[in-house]
């Protein structure tokens, strides 16, 4: 692995309030042959690691044990930028594992050149597969979409060692298509009877 991220045990009498005040962010270590552990991180170190490393890396515990991991679950704040807790799982270098990874959508789409709108619909997938072979990110292309196209999960099985679940084959990650326009309906004026014509009216009549 390129890059380790150091945590430190967590005593259990550390309160997450206190750990957070003092520049910590609580979480957990578990695996199948591994005993729980609980750990905290520095924030600024998980923060920047968790830019540029999102779905696995190296954690090194009390600058002893060394792991390979994946991020399990991350807590935010309402604003989502606050790290308040964070689960990590280890990956065993033998066995198929399971990892969130973000989605990240690069070129220009043809048919916005043509005024559509990109949609993107999801912004992390599911991946399986051995950790050797499992990304920080999947990278979808959609420079090719006209007006009405759109990149379904089954359109990336074939590109990757990985392999994606089954039951996200049918859902869309990307589509294109026209910019809704809003019709607003004017008002109609109504048609006001001023007095002078009630009366050209009485007389005529």
């Amino acid at each position: 692995m390129d890059y380790t991220l150091n945590a430190s045990k967590r005593d259990l009498a550390e309160k997450n309030t206190w750990l957070r005040k003092e520049g910590w962010v609580p979480g957990c270590l578990y695996g199948k042959s591994t005993d729980t552990l609980n750990i905290k991180i520095p924030y600024h170190e998980l923060k920047k690691c968790l830019s540029s490393h999102a779905a696995k890396f190296e954690l090194q515990v009390d600058g002893k044990e060394k792991f390979l991991v994946g991020v399990e679950e991350v807590q935010r704040g309402a604003l989502q930028d606050k790290l308040l807790h964070i689960s990590f799982h280890v990956l065993d270098v033998n066995q198929v594992s399971t990892l969130h990874v973000p989605l990240e959508f690069v070129g220009k789409a043809l048919g916005q050149m043509e005024g559509g709108i990109l949609k993107e619909n999801l912004h992390e997938i599911t991946v399986k597969g051995y950790p050797a072979d499992l990304p920080d990110k999947v990278v979808v292309d959609v420079s090719s979409l006209n007006i009405g196209d759109s990149v379904h999960v089954s359109d990336l099985v074939d590109k990757f060692k990985f392999e994606f679940l089954v039951e996200d084959h049918d859902k869309v990650l990307v589509s294109c298509s026209h910019a809704k326009v809003h019709v607003v309906d004017e008002p109609k004026e109504e048609e006001v009877e001023f007095p002078e014509d009630t009366a050209a009216s009485a007389e005529a009549e």
